[in-house]
């Protein structure tokens, strides 16, 4: 289970989730660093907000047993600086992150064809 607590001035957020399966998470966390990547990509979210959402060192701290999710976490908390310091680069590491996750979700449902996401109240 990850829970994360979202806070600023003018939002509260508490977001939890459960997944017992470890393929299942490593596939949420490739779809949700997708919607991520592309908001980012189509300047929808800041980076603030994208570090809020999942590229902190926190998250990558609470999943650090998912060594390839970690990773990609881990380099999502380096736009900012990649987009500061070297903006050109900047669209190319975000194309790499995506074509990561969409490698990992080409893994996990290739090799598991049954998952299925719900959500309960």
């Amino acid at each position: 289970m990850v829970g994360v607590i979202y806070k600023r001035k003018d939002v509260s957020m508490r977001l939890v989730i459960e997944i017992n399966e470890k393929s299942h998470m490593k596939g949420f966390l490739s779809v949700l660093a997708l919607g991520i990547l592309n908001c980012i990509e189509n300047e929808k979210i800041t980076h603030r907000d994208a570090s809020m959402l999942l590229f902190s060192p926190r998250m990558m701290d609470l999943l650090k047993e998912y060594s390839e999710v970690s990773e990609m976490i881990h380099a999502g908390t380096e736009l900012e600086d990649i987009a500061n310091l070297v903006p050109e680069a900047l669209e190319d590491e975000i194309s790499k992150m995506k074509d990561n996750c969409y490698k990992e979700l080409n893994f996990i449902y290739s090799n598991e064809r049954n998952i299925e996401y719900r959500m309960e109240e």
